[in-house]
């Protein structure tokens, strides 16, 4: 049975990604024990540092669902039931428990490579970050062609660059089970965003959403874009084009009142600005008024609409939970200046 001590294990080096690739997989060699082809194909393209696309970490259920639903799941093999039943009860020690015995009577290493992938989902749910990244090291080292693995691998590293060789090398082998091309692209694009690179990621998402016109994660990513170059309009549209597909869709409806606030101007704008503060309404009355994105939302669209009083009693409710929000209390102390400028 493992402990929870186990899982407290020392931190990953901070080598580059093809460094202790390379380290992982002149071991497997050294013991006779790791099939050459698909981890070769994946050292060659670090290497050639080549972008085949022109284009955080999930934890607890959400992680689980998502790389364990009923298909995915059907995929492992039935003698990982147990441990997979263990692990989306959330019981992640006995999960390692029974994939430690898998391991142990995996033949030739045949499985060896998905026993390693769970084992990684089972560290993350037990909250360790490091240990989910050796396992995965690990199984990658097994079958380098693994997109889900380097799917998850890419959000549990905290370097972009890293995460962007991890996604482009998830693209190239193109074997997603669980995510989907068109989302990998659309994480590609964030990447690159923030690694500075805005024509890169302008032709990544391009790319995802003619893969999936429907994508809800490639048009926000697209408005978020269109936004940061300046073509407010368009970002608009992106959004209001998914909301026609996706009326509910809470984090599209939050992402366009955002848009919309953007730069607004009190009365040149005063449409657009009404138009958020509905969206900010309709969303802050229908979940948990302590929440602080959503609170904060509705927060400003009633201060641009001039509605300080209605602001300052959606903030004080969300101060009484957030006492210390630094963003609430600046919100706290716009709304003083505010009033303090009326008549």
């Amino acid at each position: 049975m493992h402990s929870s001590s186990r899982i407290r294990n020392k931190s990953l080096s901070c080598q580059p990604l093809f460094a202790r690739w390379a380290a992982i997989w002149i071991q497997a060699i050294l013991r006779r024990a790791l099939p050459l082809l698909p981890i070769a194909a994946a050292v060659a393209l670090l290497i050639s540092g080549t972008s085949f696309a022109t284009p955080q970490g999930e934890p607890g259920s959400e992680l689980i669902e998502r790389y364990l639903g009923d298909a995915a799941a059907g995929s492992m093999g039935s003698d990982l039931t147990p441990a997979i039943k263990a692990l989306k009860a959330g019981n992640y020690e006995r999960a390692l428990s029974q994939l430690e015995r898998a391991k142990e009577g995996s033949a030739r290493n045949k499985r060896l490579d998905r026993i390693l992938f769970l084992e990684a989902l089972a560290y993350l749910q037990g909250g360790s970050k490091d240990g989910a990244l050796r396992s995965l090291e690990q199984s990658l080292a097994l079958r380098g062609s693994n997109s889900d693995a380097l799917t998850l691998y890419a959000e549990l590293l905290s370097s972009p660059e890293r995460k962007l060789d991890a996604i482009t090398q998830a693209l190239w082998f193109n074997r997603f089970v669980t995510v989907s091309p068109a989302s990998a692209l659309a994480q590609q694009a964030t990447i690159l965003m923030k690694l500075g690179q805005p024509k890169r990621a302008e032709r990544a998402i391009a790319s995802a959403i003619a893969q999936s016109p429907t994508c809800i994660e490639c048009r926000l990513v697209a408005s978020e874009l269109a936004l940061a170059a300046g073509r407010k309009q368009e970002a608009i549209s992106t959004l209001e084009q998914s909301l026609t597909t996706s009326p509910d869709d809470s984090k599209v409806k939050s992402a366009l009142a955002k848009t919309l606030l953007s730069g607004a101007q009190r009365g040149k704008d005063a449409p657009q600005i009404a138009e958020a503060r509905r969206l900010a309404a309709e969303l802050y009355l229908a979940g948990d008024k302590s929440d602080l994105d959503t609170a904060s939302l509705y927060a400003k669209a009633l201060i641009e609409s001039e509605d300080a009083k209605s602001a300052q009693k959606v903030v004080s409710a969300a101060i009484a939970k957030h006492p210390k929000d630094e963003n609430l209390l600046r919100l706290q102390e716009q709304i003083r200046i505010e009033q303090s400028a009326l008549p």
